[in-house]
């Protein structure tokens, strides 16, 4: 069974983690990270195959760290656009994209 979710998870954990560490401050909300880190546990224990859930990323800049705040914005963490999402069936989807989006990068 693939696990692209939970790497995807991984990756965006040890991005917060490490940026926490170099700064003076938190970054990231220290409440939201041990979240993060709590929802991996989970997933990890869990037999749902995540990888066939939708995904949620930003529409201009594709990222996957979509964070709804108190009045229900979706918010992203990399560009910041509000309520700019689209929905992806599978995570598989979703990378087809950044594939694409990162070879037209080059």
């Amino acid at each position: 069974m693939s696990k692209k979710t939970l790497i995807q998870l991984q990756k965006l954990l040890d991005h917060m983690t490490y940026y926490n560490s170099m700064a003076p401050f938190p970054v990231f909300d220290t409440d939201y990270v041990k979240e993060i880190e709590n929802k991996i546990i989970k997933m990890k224990e869990d037999k749902t195959n995540y990888d066939e859930e939708p995904v949620l990323a930003c529409r201009y800049c594709n990222n996957l760290h979509i964070v709804v705040d108190d009045v229900d914005n979706n918010i992203c963490f990399r560009c910041n656009s509000v309520n700019e999402i689209q929905e992806f069936k599978t995570i598989f989807e979703w990378e087809e994209k950044e594939n694409k989006r990162k070879s037209n990068n080059r």
